[in-house]
């Protein structure tokens, strides 16, 4: 799953987070979900494909 530094779709994507990577949502602005990874990466991802927005 890709991975924003910002919820712009027009910004680069600063990383692909792997599947099975456990993730905790810490905030959901429109599509977009706010996640913080249990590595301790934070980042914005594509809510709808996580199943938080529509």
């Amino acid at each position: 799953m890709q991975a924003w530094a910002a919820p712009d779709p027009n910004g680069a994507v600063v990383a692909t987070l792997g599947g099975g990577l456990p993730i905790q949502i810490t905030e959901v602005r429109g599509a977009w979900a706010h996640v913080l990874c249990s590595n301790g990466w934070a980042g914005w991802v594509d809510g709808r494909i996580i199943g938080v927005a529509h």
